[in-house]
């Protein structure tokens, strides 16, 4: 199994800047490291191909946001 750091730059190529995606971070559950999509919306994607599970890490998703810069909001 290669690095999960690896695996993770290779899933952001295959999926791009997709609107519904804020970011790709690393976890771990139950001992085992594991990848986790943050998306945009509480509506999971449907990637037939990612089978919540990427280069044999699990796949997990997780509603997080839009992410939107500091500053400003406060004038």
């Amino acid at each position: 199994m290669k690095d999960i750091h690896d695996a993770v730059k290779e899933l952001r190529e295959r999926l791009g800047r997709p609107g519904w995606l804020s970011a790709i971070g690393v976890g771990e559950e139950n001992g085992k490291p594991i990848i986790i999509l943050y998306l945009t919306t509480s509506t999971r994607p449907r990637l037939p191909w990612l089978n919540d599970e990427w280069e044999g890490y699990k796949v997990s998703f997780f509603e997080f946001g839009t992410i939107a810069p500091l500053g400003g909001w406060m004038e």
